[in-house]
């Protein structure tokens, strides 16, 4: 039976249910789901920051996303890769959710073909650095975080 559980800080969500009774609460799930990335977000913006950079970085939010790419480490994987693509479809998208074929086509434009788009993404699942939504994923806090690690060291290496 499909389940949906978040924990981001101290706020936390559990849905569980048949799909299609996930389905009729999806726009409440993704009201809980932005008010609790909001507060998370405001906590995150008034705590001190030790000049960390948002999420992934806020060089990162002014790149296209051929130029994030060229910005990972060169041991970046083929998860990793549709990680960050996610994060960029996610960001076109007004539910702020991305699709499997959505992110793999960002990286086909770049020249990268996956062996299996689908297998990434779910390998990002089971380490909780996406969530589904449906049939749609979102990057998740730990996701946003993971993506920031890899960024700095992928400017450490090309620098």
């Amino acid at each position: 039976m499909p389940k949906v559980h978040l924990k981001i800080g101290e706020d936390e969500l559990s849905i569980e249910g048949p799909e299609s009774f996930l389905g009729q609460y999806e726009s409440a799930i993704d009201t809980m789901l932005d008010r609790i990335l909001s507060n998370n977000r405001d906590s995150e913006h008034n705590a001190p920051q030790d000049n960390v950079e948002s999420v992934p970085s806020q060089k990162a939010a002014n790149m296209e996303f051929g130029e994030a790419l060229h910005h990972l480490p060169r041991s970046a994987t083929g998860p990793d890769q549709i990680l960050l693509a996610g994060l960029y479809a996610q960001r076109s998208n007004e539910k702020n959710t991305f699709k499997t074929s959505e992110a793999n086509q960002l990286l086909i434009d770049q020249g990268i073909k996956l062996p299996n788009p689908s297998n990434s993404l779910s390998r990002n699942n089971k380490a909780k650095r996406v969530f589904k939504l449906g049939g749609e994923y979102r990057i998740s806090s730990s996701g946003e975080d993971y993506l920031r690690t890899l960024m700095g060291s992928g400017d450490q290496e090309a620098g």
